[in-house]
């Protein structure tokens, strides 16, 4: 048993990093205070969708992955959060929800 515990953690090991490095190469995570016009554009797109916060934007090229989140009135702390998911054209401004759930 030994071995085969030894030998799955080593293959844990080995490729780990290679699972990190899975992000297309054009790829990046906005900074909210450096890209203003990028966030304030995403704000735009999303003026119609129920959110208190963006928590995260990626960008590449044209399209936008946008993490918000949604507090409910009286809670606190973040554990409560409902998390939504979005593809969103730059172009067109146009967001598609690809998920929404807690915990995620």
């Amino acid at each position: 048993m030994q071995p085969l515990l030894r030998n799955l953690l080593l293959c844990s090991a080995i490729l780990m990093p290679r699972a990190w490095a899975q992000a297309p190469e054009r790829f990046h995570w906005i900074n909210f205070k450096q890209e203003a016009k990028t966030v304030s554009r995403v704000i735009l797109a999303l003026h119609a969708e129920d959110y208190s916060a963006i928590r995260e934007i990626g960008l590449m090229a044209e399209s936008a992955l946008v993490f918000t989140t949604l507090r409910e009135p009286g809670w606190a702390t973040p554990e409560g959060d409902a998390w939504s998911v979005y593809s969103l054209s730059m172009g067109d401004l146009k967001p598609h929800k690809l998920l929404r759930g807690y915990g995620l």
